[in-house]
């Protein structure tokens, strides 16, 4: 009994002796590691630092911070690539590492480093990246698409880019830096600014860790939006109906300007938020002239225009002869206000006769059967009119023995010259054009202009269009012109005069 007892105590110690071993070598363990004192801490490496040393090859180097570091370790990640860790690695006390990649290349190299000291590794350095001149973003456009928005669009030339970045300036104001990051592959991105007529600048790189690309940059000044779609509906002869799209927040108003053709501009002020006005004072027969603009204070949107003519002339008119006295004429109706149609003839050179025919509306033929039959040419004119009111006329020249049909003859100053230009829808045996000039309505004192015969077409059925450049007539001064046409035969007929009016 004796015996067990004495064994039992000698186990117990054994293993009283056990616990203590293993509890002195853990405390032993523990007092004994590098991290005791501030100066002997794992720090990880600081300011990493990217730069070209050549063609195709980079430089990275960085502060060391620890003292008991046994070696620096590199990651490197290529694109949008996973991060290679453990790419390479450099000795103790080594700060700088060379490493070939292509420095053109639109793709993008990370890099990011950390000590290691057998035991332990410390924390991880800034990641610095190299961008080359190919990799930048380019051609920034910038667009106002609102009145307090404005949308950047840009080229990503980059590979694994971790972002991009937004600065923005406002007029006088200092750079706002980072004032915006964007996701990686982005490529517009929209402004809300509620600032107008200041000018917007913004610069868009792409970045990667600390590192950033070149930038692009452009500028913008916001301006108060136009009105849209402006649209005009003739609700009478005498009324018209404008409508717009109002693009604006918080304007005042809009201003709405007419011009009757040939007199000045007049305004009408309607408040904000309108998108219609009726004009209830139209002249039947005139070209009306409209802008619309919105505005705050003094500041003015961009103009819409658009113009109407209630008593549209008609137009297309055709001559057919059907026997010596008989003349029947054919035009397109472009109006369905007109109360009818007149038509005016004259024969030759005598004076017009005026509303030798009326016809109702909608109708666009008449038949003229009291023609005489000693002529050379047979001039009607067509129009549709409204109560007293008549629209511009449409002429056309029936030539019976010289075979042309003239449909347009004009006079219009263009740069530093007059222009003189006619129509014919056809020609039979025309030699050529002799254009003449007076200061009076007086042919017989006329000076002809060309040196030269102007080329006719000889016989066709097909519409020709000739000018005459008159450089020696001034802009402020009024003329009649004539035109001649020459045939085979010697024959000639002389059309005009007409007449310019600056």
């Amino acid at each position: 009994m004796l015996k067990n007892s004495i064994t039992n105590e000698k186990w117990w110690v054994q293993i009283l002796l056990i616990i203590i071993f293993i509890s002195f070598a853990f405390i032993l363990t523990f007092c004994t590691k590098k991290t005791t004192s501030p100066e002997e801490q794992l720090l990880a490496p600081s300011n990493l630092q990217i730069s070209l040393v050549e063609n195709n090859k980079i430089q990275l180097s960085w502060q060391d911070n620890s003292t008991n570091e046994t070696k620096f370790v590199i990651d490197r990640k290529k694109g949008v690539d996973n991060w290679f860790e453990k790419y390479n690695e450099v000795a103790a006390n080594i700060t700088t590492f060379n490493d070939i990649i292509p420095t053109n290349s639109d793709t993008i190299y990370s890099y990011r480093l950390k000590a290691f000291d057998d035991n332990e590794w410390s924390e991880y350095s800034d990641t610095v990246s190299w961008f080359s001149e190919n990799s930048a973003p380019t051609n920034l456009q910038l667009e106002q698409i609102t009145q307090d928005s404005i949308k950047l669009t840009w080229n990503d030339n980059s590979i694994g880019e971790l972002n991009f970045r937004v600065d923005r300036k406002i007029g006088n104001e200092n750079w706002q830096i980072n004032y915006k990051i964007l996701e990686p592959d982005t490529t517009s991105y929209i402004d809300y600014n509620p600032s107008l007529y200041d000018t917007c600048y913004y610069k868009v790189f792409a970045i990667c860790g600390v590192s950033y690309s070149d930038s692009t940059q452009n500028y913008f000044i916001p301006f108060l939006p136009s009105p849209t779609n402006l649209q005009m509906e003739a609700l009478s002869a005498t009324s018209v109906k404008l409508i717009w799209q109002d693009n604006c927040d918080r304007e005042d108003g809009y201003l709405i300007y007419k011009m009757e053709e040939g007199s000045d501009w007049d305004s009408t002020n309607v408040p904000a938020n309108t998108e219609e006005w009726t004009d209830e004072d139209v002249i039947p027969g005139m070209v009306n002239y409209y802008k619309v603009c919105a505005y705050i204070d003094s500041n003015y949107s961009p103009y819409i225009e658009g113009e109407i003519n209630t008593l549209p002339p008609p137009t297309n008119l055709q001559i057919e002869q059907q026997n010596v006295h008989t003349f029947k004429l054919d035009w397109d109706d472009n109006s369905n206000l007109e109360h009818g149609f007149k038509i005016d003839r004259k024969i030759d050179y005598e004076e017009w006769i005026n509303e030798i025919g009326n016809v109702d509306s909608n109708i666009t033929t008449w038949t003229d059967s009291a023609v005489g039959i000693n002529y050379n040419a047979i001039h009607y004119r067509v129009y549709s009119y409204y109560e007293e009111y008549n629209s511009t006329k449409t002429e056309r020249i029936y030539f019976e023995q010289w075979g042309v049909e003239l449909s347009a003859f004009s006079a219009t100053y263009v740069d530093y010259y007059m222009e003189i230009s006619w129509t014919t829808e056809s020609e039979e045996d025309v030699i050529g054009f002799n254009i003449w000039r007076n200061t009076n309505n007086e042919f017989d004192t006329a000076t002809k202009l060309n040196d030269h015969l102007i080329a006719g077409s000889g016989t066709t059925n097909e519409p020709h269009t000739y000018s005459f450049a008159d450089i020696t007539a001034g802009p402020y001064s009024s003329y009649y012109y004539w035109l001649e046409a020459l045939f085979l035969g010697g024959t000639h007929y002389i059309y005009g005069p007409i007449e310019y009016i600056p």
